[in-house]
């Protein structure tokens, strides 16, 4: 059986975190492409990550806190510096899922690398209103 992206998101959602493609991932599913690597946002830490996926890797000199390499699909893990707690089932989780990732979506280089989709409620999140500017041609791929 092929490795799935999707796998490593799923298995985040599983264990009581939150996972969003990011950056370029999204982008690119947001142009209907598909992406070369899969970029994950998650509120999971090093050790938690560790433990969920053994075969993970820690790169030097690269941007991502975690790197997994499947087959033919590479996956990066980034970990939100925005202080949540670690527990999803809290009243008001949502806004605070919002608050980190436009957090992160402004410590992007590019605006075209602030949107994220969240794969358990299929839905993108462009907190920066970065599609507009796409679509008008302000910004361009």
């Amino acid at each position: 059986m092929a490795f799935r992206g999707e796998e490593c998101a799923l298995r985040l959602i599983e264990n009581g975190f939150w996972a969003f493609y990011s950056t370029e991932t999204a982008r690119d599913m947001l142009l209907r492409r598909n992406p070369r690597v899969i970029n994950i946002l998650t509120n999971a830490d090093l050790f938690q990550l560790s433990k969920l996926f053994s075969d993970l890797d820690f790169r030097q000199g690269f941007g991502e806190n975690a790197f997994l390499a499947r087959e033919s699909m590479s996956v990066r893990f980034f970990i939100s510096d925005y202080p949540v707690d670690k527990a999803v089932n809290i009243p008001g989780i949502v806004d605070l899922e919002k608050e980190a990732l436009r957090k992160a979506a402004r410590h992007e280089l590019f605006s075209i690398h602030s949107f994220f989709y969240n794969i358990q409620r299929d839905v993108f999140h462009d907190l920066l209103d970065s599609y507009a500017q796409l679509k008008s041609g302000e910004i361009e791929f």
